[in-house]
């Protein structure tokens, strides 16, 4: 999730967007290595030439869905095929890729990719990867990825300033402007422009908010509306965190679900 954010951070600089990609079918367009593997086949699926044959069996020769190291064989067939075009995996980073010529990054997460990067090279950014040997549909802007949505969003005014006055220290000289109006040395403030993104979990949220309904046997029109998810530790008794509650049995599955929205919500 933090690749995924790191690219939307390149793609909202100046000159630069993004745009994402999946993988056609991608475990298959994998050889299969290690032991010789053989399977059967459907009936429906077989070949004129099996009829006769008690239990016939072919050689599997991809990385199909479900065989135990599918997975690893396409990640370095992927990765194999990523780094013939030119580019260089980032330092402690598994699934992060830099293409300096380009000046893009890349992320791969399975089989979705996401590239970000100065906007005229993109196309020549996905030609490298599709030229060494990859299947990918073709790409489109920044939508949803990893089952978290995504939207462009510009900052107010109001929003841009409360950003400039949290992080004022922190910001460049391209932030200010010298006016002729002031007194030398005097700065003034420059309105920024500043493009953004909105993440949507309202899909993926409203699914955790069924599978709690599931397991604890309720209706959504029971729920009662709270102002915010959090809970103020001050607010919670000592003995809650000794004393089994109600929902015990099913805890564990609804916070897995919610957990990883909160990772869509972070950086």
């Amino acid at each position: 999730m933090s690749a995924s954010k790191g690219c939307d951070g390149v793609a909202l600089l100046p000159g630069c967007a993004g745009e994402q990609s999946d993988a056609v079918a991608a475990y298959t367009q994998a050889d299969l290595g290690g032991y010789t593997t053989w399977i059967t086949l459907p009936r429906d699926q077989w070949p004129e030439t099996f009829k006769g044959i008690e239990q016939p069996v072919v050689r599997l020769r991809k990385a199909l869905y479900g065989h135990p190291k599918a997975g690893d064989y396409w990640e370095k067939h992927c990765h194999a095929a990523v780094q013939s075009g030119g580019w260089r995996r980032m330092p402690s980073w598994e699934c992060m890729f830099v293409h300096e010529e380009l000046q893009l990054v890349l992320s791969i997460y399975v089989d979705d990719f996401k590239m970000a990067g100065i906007k005229e090279n993109l196309a020549a950014g996905w030609k490298t990867l599709v030229d060494n040997g990859l299947v990918l549909d073709p790409p489109t802007p920044l939508a949803d990825y990893l089952g978290v949505g995504q939207a462009p969003h510009e900052i107010s005014e109001q929003e841009a300033k409360f950003l400039v006055e949290g992080v004022r220290d922190c910001l460049s000289e391209a932030w200010w402007k010298p006016s002729d109006k002031n007194q030398p040395g005097q700065r003034v403030e420059k309105k920024p422009s500043i493009r953004g993104i909105r993440y949507i979990n309202e899909g993926f949220i409203g699914q955790c908010v069924d599978r709690y309904c599931e397991l604890a046997q309720n209706e959504r029109s029971k729920l009662k509306r709270a102002t915010t998810p959090s809970i103020d530790d001050h607010a919670i008794a000592d003995n809650e965190f000794d004393e089994a509650g109600q929902l015990k049995s099913i805890a564990l599955n609804v916070v897995m679900e919610v957990l990883y929205s909160a990772r869509g919500g972070t950086l």
